[in-house]
């Protein structure tokens, strides 16, 4: 290890000196608030040279007490070495900083982020004589920061791409987020419907007691997909279909829910459209039908007189002639009284037939 000049040593007493106006009185206590300190600490002269390294500051960086006391921070990369002369000079001039992130290096060359906290160390005369430095390894945090960064640009990139509206609201039905494409379903400008109330502004007064229904479904954690009119900037109605899913933090407590909105106006008016359509042709047809009955009926009755007009001459004249003929001829009587008979029957079933109903022939 490298002694210490009579100066170095005056700094590292003023340095225990500090502390122990904060309550560390013995040289015991503050060596013990050194080695048990999770965070590094380094004390620094006035040319920020290590005064002091604590056995965190080693794990942190990779560098033991013996190599670096009397010696500049050697964590610093040489592309830093400006900004940090910057801070070390605010700091020998009576500043404080808080939670400062910069980058370092360990010694094995990798990179390491961390959060300096810094301030002026003071002798006996109250002069600044060096630097005390807390210092915190957050690059797991930041690297985490990045990721988190990373992911919802990788979300809001999509949820804006999206064809479909896209509104984000806390349990308490506040809109949080839209993307543009929600947006421009009714109108309003993102500036005019943050932090309002979803149902409330965009829905009739009576679909909002359904509407709390639906909400409490999605609190307890089901998914729900539903169609309904939705009322615009201009006070027009459109409608959409909502699918809508619960949203939950890191505990996996549900904060809200999102809903996808598919404007499908036209469908509805088309199905609408559909649906007046069937029930003008339903009427047609009914009337079609009673046209074809009515005319069914004329045709019917004017074939059956027609027939009967053309027929009668052939039954009088049968009539006729069985009444001529001789009692004697049993057969002649029976076989024209058969076919006067047979008449009657083809009269019949031409009339049924015409009526549409089955002549009973097998």
């Amino acid at each position: 290890m490298k002694s210490l000049d009579k100066d170095s040593r005056t700094e590292v007493a003023a340095t225990k000196l500090l502390l122990a106006k904060k309550g560390l009185e013995t040289h015991e206590a503050f060596q013990s608030l050194i080695e048990a300190s999770p965070l590094a600490l380094i004390a620094l002269d006035r040319d920020t040279n290590i005064l002091l390294w604590s056995p965190a500051a080693g794990r942190m960086f990779g560098w033991g007490d013996l190599e670096l006391v009397g010696n500049p921070p050697p964590m610093i990369p040489k592309d830093k070495q400006a900004e940090f002369r910057s801070l070390w000079n605010r700091v020998l001039n009576g500043e404080e900083f808080s939670g400062t992130e910069v980058s370092c290096r360990k010694k094995d060359g990798s990179p390491i982020e961390v959060s300096m906290s810094s301030a002026p160390l003071r002798n006996k005369h109250n002069n600044i004589s060096g630097i005390m430095a807390i210092f915190e390894d957050i690059t797991a945090w930041k690297q985490a920061i990045e990721a988190q960064q990373e992911s919802e640009m990788r979300y809001r990139t999509l949820v804006e791409r999206m064809n479909e509206g896209f509104l984000f609201v806390d349990n308490d039905d506040i809109i949080k987020f839209a993307n543009d494409q929600f947006l421009k379903l009714p109108g309003y400008s993102r500036e005019e419907i943050f932090g309002k109330a979803a149902g409330e502004l965009f829905f009739a007064e009576s679909d909002l007691e359904a509407l709390k229904k639906r909400n409490r479904r999605i609190r307890a954690s089901i998914a729900d997909r539903y169609e309904i009119k939705m009322r615009t900037k201009s006070g027009g109605l459109i409608w959409v279909e909502i699918s809508s899913i619960p949203v939950y933090n890191a505990a996996g407590k549900v904060i809200g829910r999102a809903g996808i909105y598919t404007d499908i106006t036209e469908r509805k008016r088309a199905e609408e459209d559909l649906r007046k359509s069937y029930k003008e042709l339903g009427v047609l047809n009914a009337r079609l039908q009673s046209v074809k009955d009515e005319e069914s009926a004329r045709i019917a009755k004017g074939v059956n007189a027609e027939l009967r007009r053309t027929l009668a001459p052939f039954k009088r004249g049968l009539i006729s002639i069985r009444k001529k003929l001789p009692k004697n001829q049993k057969a002649l009587l029976k076989k024209t009284k058969s076919m006067e008979q047979s008449l009657g029957k083809v009269l019949e079933r031409v009339q049924r037939i015409l009526a549409g109903a089955p002549d009973g022939k097998k």
